[in-house]
């Protein structure tokens, strides 16, 4: 699986490097995730197809 996470969309270019800027230095992200979503374009909207429940990871001790 391969996270998206739209940061900016329809920004001048300016604007874009200016975000790019910002998160580069930051980047990779590392976080922890419960579930995930699973969209689906229809010609007009993103819609949600399938809600992902993820298992509950064990930790040791």
């Amino acid at each position: 699986m391969v996270p998206h996470l739209t940061v900016a969309d329809e920004e001048t270019r300016e604007e874009l490097a200016a975000v790019e800027n910002d998160l580069q230095p930051k980047l990779p992200l590392t976080t922890h995730v419960d579930a995930a979503e699973l969209y689906v374009f229809d010609g007009g909207w993103w819609q949600v197809r399938e809600h992902l429940g993820f298992a509950a990871r064990s930790r040791r001790v």
